[in-house]
């Protein structure tokens, strides 16, 4: 019986300390006299423990690159401090699918927003090209299987990031009665392409595509 009393009270105290713990804000937990050195130091660990876990990871894609590329976004980030590479893939993705479609659609407008002056004067040429010889582009992105990014540099504050980018795509170019003259619009062609973004940190507002290759 005298087991159970003292048991009794000793989850009465535990009981007590909990409320006033429970109830109470860091400042008390911290300034509080009252609380047991154990429970002071356990307060401690695990406050430690949360500010471990609330330090932003600043990018999941980043964890998993070469050493070099992470540093060069490190340098990147103290002139761009929200720069990461997740972000820059989905942008990167993005513009993929706009630029071949604005190329398609001799849209040299959205082109000339997005790429650097001398990928845009090629592919302004190209399109000059089809609009002569009544030609029309038909070029659909099933889908981007996979995008990487393969290098990365930092000169001053010109950022280049290079991209390998897979896509599953449809293509057909077609004279003005309509005879596919090259592709064809009912097979789906997996391509593989090396794209070069380039970015002024200190004036551009986007990074503008500054070379094409087919691998």
């Amino acid at each position: 019986m005298l087991d159970l009393i003292i048991l009794a009270i000793i989850a009465i105290v535990i009981i007590s300390k909990l409320f006033s713990i429970l109830g109470g804000n860091d400042d008390d937990l911290s300034e509080s006299n009252k609380i047991d050195p154990l429970i002071k130091q356990l307060y401690k660990k695990n406050t430690t423990s949360q500010e471990k876990v609330d330090i932003e990871i600043v990018s999941a894609i980043e964890a998993g690159l070469p050493q070099n590329i992470r540093d060069v976004f490190d340098n990147i980030r103290k002139k761009e401090p929200l720069f990461n590479a997740d972000m820059f893939l989905k942008g990167a993705k993005a513009a993929f699918n706009v630029i071949i479609q604005a190329f398609a659609k001799n849209d040299k407008e959205t082109l000339k927003n997005l790429l650097a002056p001398s990928v845009f004067k090629d592919f302004s040429t190209a399109i000059d090209a089809r609009i002569a010889q009544k030609q029309v582009l038909e070029k659909i992105v099933v889908g981007v299987n996979e995008i990487e990014i393969t290098n990365a540099g930092l000169s001053g504050d010109i950022a280049t990031i290079v991209v390998k980018i897979t896509s599953d795509q449809v293509t057909a170019l077609k004279d003005y009665l309509g005879s596919v003259l090259d592709g064809d619009p009912n097979i789906i062609i997996t391509n593989q392409d090396l794209w070069i973004f380039t970015r002024n940190l200190k004036k551009d507002k986007v990074w503008f595509l500054t070379s094409t290759n087919a691998t």
